[in-house]
């Protein structure tokens, strides 16, 4: 795989946050049927602390993969920036690589505290 591409995100806290996404190249849709995919949320690059995000694959054959973090965890996020990126692990050929990577907005929610 190439090098990562930058997408950059926005979380509200206390709200659940859902994000999904389709990977291609040239031939066509990744196939992630055989991956292995985790994602984490960090203040830092450098940071030992992370929140994981979820990551399924509902379509995994067309290259769709939904990240996703639930409105507590979002709750517990401290506004500002964070960085995050998406590892792929392609079990049958023991490669890992970085397809996705980029900034986090995390702002604080303002209606969440009214249900």
């Amino acid at each position: 795989m190439a090098s990562p591409y930058v997408k950059n995100l926005v979380i509200n806290g206390g709200v659940d946050f859902v994000q999904t996404l389709t990977f291609s190249n040239d031939t066509g849709p990744t196939d992630f049927t055989d991956y292995t995919i985790e994602s984490h949320l960090r203040k830092t690059a450098a940071s030992t602390t992370y929140k994981a995000f979820t990551i399924t694959s509902p379509n995994p054959s067309i290259g769709e993969i939904k990240m996703t973090m639930d409105a507590a965890d979002t709750a517990s996020l401290t506004p500002g920036r964070y960085v995050y990126d998406i590892l792929f692990d392609d079990t049958l050929n023991s490669k890992k690589s970085v397809l996705l990577e980029g900034t986090v907005l995390v702002r604080a929610g303002i209606s969440t505290g009214c249900f």
